[in-house]
């Protein structure tokens, strides 16, 4: 049941922060087998997808920490180092968020758990940890 609630926490918050509206087209009674055009349906999704390309799916560190967390309880529960908050930055060599349970001290036993996370699609790139 757990799984069951984080995988649908995850799927809103992923919901929410692409953020797209979807414009629904009027139903016509009248006419209720109109002729589909190929390039008006084509147009219209560049038109409700086109501000997730450009800007991409997980826009800001908010929105990437929160499924970032979501994701790694899920994974590793009780193991994650929740003494120090969670942590997320930014890699522009892969487009993707890394979020990563807390920080160790210098010359301490132990690792970190991370989940890389695409700004464009909200796709999880890998989860890992350290030892």
């Amino acid at each position: 049941m757990k799984k069951l609630i984080a995988v649908l926490s995850v799927a809103l918050l992923l919901l929410a922060a692409c953020g797209t509206s979807i414009d629904v087209e009027p139903f016509d009674p009248e006419n209720p087998f109109a002729p589909f055009d190929d390039m008006e349906y084509m147009a219209y999704i560049e038109k409700i997808t086109g501000n997730v390309k450009e800007k991409g799916c997980i826009r800001t560190e908010e929105a990437a920490l929160k499924i970032g967390e979501v994701i790694l309880t899920d994974v590793y529960g009780d193991s994650l180092n929740i003494d120090n908050p969670f942590r997320v930055r930014f890699s522009e060599e892969y487009d993707a968020w890394q979020i990563i349970d807390g920080e160790l001290p210098e010359n301490t036993l132990g690792g970190n758990h991370y989940v890389m996370i695409s700004r464009e699609t909200g796709e999880v790139m890998a989860i890992w940890g350290t030892k």
